[in-house]
């Protein structure tokens, strides 16, 4: 059985490590991101990954920088790392030393980067999914072991897709795990094609204001693929709306369905104008 280091932070890593325990591989760690203050309080919240590592007695290291992690990872020694949303890049030499599998959720070529799920929704695709790569020196540029693919419904947001994706990407880890230790199996690695290479940036949180002179078809797109976060939004005068679902009507105007004024809870577009300004 090969020993396996764990990568990763948010929630959508949490179901790949699940895939992993359940499959009785042998996970010698888990590595994921500081603590970081969250809520009013500002007080310390661990990332998804290490709460349930925890839970299963699992060895929880953050480092907090490149060198910490390669230090790490050369102590410990593992057989394969795998990465899924770790939020820090990894190091040539870890690379160089180490088999490292990632789990990237877009059809590589496509999507590389820190976005791949909201990108997906903004430029009006039908179809995402997730991809088994081999980790090499550049931002996912590895060649894909696996890949699956599931379709984008019209009304999905990025919290929707995330959601879906969380599912099938761990049954594309295992498969592919699998086939690397059926060495009887050949397996069919596919080289990207940088012809058709597209990128994704992090998000900022300024990311989700909204141009309300773009098209109503691309207002519908931005709002799905800023939600949850950063939220596509509005200024009404001094007051922050953020627009949670939109769409357009039988006559191709944009048509606002619900919204969040900042500090209240959400609420329809009708129940917003007893007592506000239209945003449109």
């Amino acid at each position: 059985m090969k020993r396996v280091l764990f990568m990763g932070t948010p929630d959508f890593a949490v179901s790949h490590l699940d895939i992993l325990l359940n499959r009785g591989d042998e996970v010698i760690g888990v590595v994921t991101q500081p603590d970081k203050p969250a809520g009013r309080g500002h007080q310390y919240s661990p990332p998804p990954v290490k709460s349930k590592a925890l839970t299963h007695h699992i060895p929880v290291y953050q480092p907090l920088n490149k060198s910490e992690l390669e230090s790490l990872v050369i102590y410990l020694n593992p057989d394969i790392i795998i990465v899924v949303a770790f939020g820090m890049l990894i190091s040539n030499a870890i690379v160089n030393g180490f088999f490292c599998l990632n789990v990237h959720a877009s059809l590589l070529p496509k999507y590389r980067g820190a976005a791949p799920i909201q990108y997906s929704i903004l430029e009006g695709n039908s179809e995402t999914g997730v991809s088994i790569m081999v980790i090499d020196e550049k931002m996912d540029t590895g060649p894909v072991i696996l890949s699956k693919s599931i379709s984008i419904d019209p009304t999905d947001n990025a919290g929707d897709l995330f959601d879906k994706l969380s599912v099938i990407g761990p049954e594309a880890l295992s498969e592919a795990l699998s086939l690397i230790r059926n060495k009887r199996e050949k397996i069919d690695i596919i080289y990207q094609d940088e012809a058709k290479a597209t990128y994704t940036k992090k998000l900022k949180k300024e990311d989700g204001k909204l141009d309300l002179s773009i098209s109503p078809q691309e207002i519908v797109l931005k709002v799905r693929a800023m939600n949850p976060w950063p939220g596509a939004y509005v200024y009404v005068d001094d007051l922050l709306v953020k627009v949670i679902k939109a769409a357009v009507d039988d006559h191709g105007n944009i048509k606002i369905l619900e919204v969040q004024p900042a500090n209240k809870r959400k609420m329809t577009y009708d129940e917003y104008l007893r007592g506000n300004k239209p945003i449109i």
